[in-house]
């Protein structure tokens, strides 16, 4: 499993993400629920070719929220489990 989130890491990373130019995909969750899933230890933040990637824990999956990257693309990930991207 990777290692949970809090929301100030979440919020700090992508500050420091958007500070490089990076871009957020089309993503919406309204701040109330990212922190309740934060504070539920459900979030993760994975940094993977260049990217920042947010994924929820699902139990036999990962749910992918979003990437920042600097390019408009993903690269093949090497999770011990299947990414879903919603």
């Amino acid at each position: 499993m990777n290692k949970p989130v809090t929301y100030e890491e979440l919020k700090q990373a992508q500050q420091e993400a958007r500070a490089l130019g990076w871009n957020l995909s089309n993503f919406f969750m309204l701040p109330a629920a990212i922190r309740r899933k934060c504070e539920d230890g459900l979030l993760s933040l994975v940094r993977a070719e260049n990217a920042l990637l947010l994924l929820e824990d699902a139990g036999s999956f990962y749910r992918m929220y979003y990437w920042l990257s600097p390019e408009k693309r993903l690269a093949p990930l090497k999770l011990d489990r299947e990414v879903v991207v919603e």
